[in-house]
C-alpha cells in the first residue's frame, strides 16, 4: 500500500476502511487484516496488531484452496508484533514471560514452514535473548 510506505497513515486506514465496506464486494478480510496490522504495528498498537495477524493466520478458504495458517510472513509479523509487546513489560515480569515465549513459539511456527527463514531466526535469537530469562550459562570465553 503506498500510503503506508509513504507514512501517510491516516490515509491508508481511510483507504483500508473504504477497501472494507466497498460494493458490491468488499475487498477479502484477510486482506484487510494483513494491512490493518501492519499499520497499527507503526502506531505502536500491538494488541490490535497481534489480533489483526492472527485473525489473517486463522482464515482457510477451502473453495479457494486457501490457508493462511502457513504464511511464513505473516507469522513473522504476528511474531515480531508478540516481541515488541514484551518489550513494553518490566523485564522481571511475568507478563513480559509470557509474551516473549509466545513471540518464541511463534517463530518456532515459522521454522517448521520454512527452517532457513532468516526472520525467524533472527527474532528468535532476540527473544531468547532477552534479559527476562536471566543470565546465561555455559558459555565459553
Amino acid at each position: 500500500m503506498f500510503y503506508q510506505k509513504e507514512g501517510r497513515i491516516p490515509d491508508a486506514l481511510a483507504a483500508l476502511e473504504k477497501a472494507a465496506a466497498h460494493k458490491p464486494e468488499p475487498a477479502a478480510p484477510w486482506v484487510i487484516n494483513w494491512l490493518t496490522g501492519q499499520i497499527n504495528v507503526r502506531n505502536g498498537h500491538l494488541d490490535d496488531a497481534i489480533t489483526s495477524f492472527e485473525s489473517v493466520l486463522k482464515t482457510r478458504d477451502p473453495e479457494r484452496k486457501l490457508d493462511f495458517s502457513l504464511d511464513f510472513e505473516v507469522n513473522n509479523e504476528l511474531s515480531s508484533a508478540l516481541y515488541a509487546r514484551a518489550r513494553i513489560e518490566p523485564i522481571k515480569s511475568f507478563e513480559r514471560k509470557e509474551w516473549l515465549t509466545k513471540a518464541v513459539l511463534s517463530y518456532q511456527r515459522t521454522l517448521v514452514i520454512d527452517s532457513e527463514d532468516w526472520s525467524a531466526h533472527y527474532g528468535l535469537g532476540l527473544a531468547l535473548g532477552d534479559p527476562t530469562w536471566g543470565e546465561k550459562t555455559g558459555r565459553a570465553g
